[in-house]
């Protein structure tokens, strides 16, 4: 469900747009299977099988979302834009579900200010700049709660041989909250007449990564809780080159690109902590990467 209320105004070379969102997102999956053996493939119905089998899933969770927005710009030269947005998920423990996400960006079109209309190979020319925040909560939709886990093995008490055992597999993380990604970046929109250059120095710094933490084995879990014990960045260059070409029976246009791009991770769970994955039976069925602080 999704409520925007927008406002949309020009006072003389003031330009205002105002955007207001209220959004809930509701999501539920059932699932139910049976299965059983016979001695022939003539299925139809469980009836009459051996070794039956039964199970049932049940999962759901909620997202709330508030944004506000605001973009401004005078004479069409001098840009303004912030917002902010607060969003609140079920996937989190009471106290950790909400999360406030911040931005802000500023451009100016050099080209439009008098001084510049002198320059006629200069079509266009704009500087920008923004800083922004934002949220992930792509996980499990109960990874902060100790759930119990059903055992298949049937345990011996007694004369009965029928019992079921249940236990909890993981520990809980009533700590677990919000990764948060910061990202800012500077750049610059230049034409000359046909030809069209853009240009962008960037930086992405996350924080609070959600990471699978290993416990002793003695501790009798065998899987891996999750926390927010990492954070990485990842620092890049972007420039685009483009050529338009228009006449009067046939339009065309190239754009070449370039990227670079430095990423580093700047701490895990402990300093000596590493991350090892990858595993392939084309090498041997290990592990072929690891990530470790310090290192890309």
């Amino acid at each position: 469900f999704t409520n925007q209320l927008t406002f949309d105004q020009s006072f003389g070379n003031h330009n205002v747009n105002i955007i207001a969102v209220a959004e809930k997102q509701d999501a539920k999956s059932e699932g139910i299977s049976a299965s059983g053996q016979r001695p022939d493939n003539n299925i139809q119905v469980l009836q009459g099988i051996s070794n039956p089998n039964g199970s049932s899933s049940l999962s759901q969770n909620s997202l709330i979302s508030y944004v506000g927005r605001l973009t401004y710009d005078y004479a069409g030269k001098y840009l303004l834009g912030a917002s902010i947005r607060r969003d609140g998920s079920s996937k989190f423990a009471p106290g950790r579900k909400w999360g406030i996400f911040p931005s802000a960006s500023v451009g100016w079109r050099i080209s439009e200010e008098p001084f510049m209309k002198s320059i006629t190979a200069i079509s266009s020319l704009k500087l920008r700049a923004s800083i922004g925040q934002t949220g992930y909560n792509a996980i499990g939709d109960y990874d902060w709660q100790p759930l119990i886990s059903a055992n298949s093995t049937i345990y011996p008490f007694g004369n009965a041989t029928t019992n079921l055992g249940s236990y909890f597999n993981r520990l809980g993380n009533t700590g677990l909250s919000w990764e948060e990604t910061t990202m800012s970046n500077i750049g610059f929109d230049l034409s000359l007449g046909s030809f069209d250059i853009s240009a962008e120095l960037y930086k992405r710094k996350t924080d609070g990564l959600l990471l699978s933490v290993p416990l002793p084995e003695s501790l009798g879990f065998s899987s891996s809780p999750l926390a927010n014990v990492g954070s990485m960045q990842n620092t890049g260059f972007e420039l685009a080159l483009g050529y338009n070409h228009r006449s009067a029976d046939f339009n065309w246009s190239l754009t070449g690109t370039f990227d670079m791009i430095r990423n580093k991770v700047l701490s895990l769970a402990t300093p000596n902590a590493t991350i090892n994955s990858g595993n392939n039976a084309d090498f041997g069925g290990f592990d072929i990467t690891r990530t470790q602080a310090g290192q890309p």
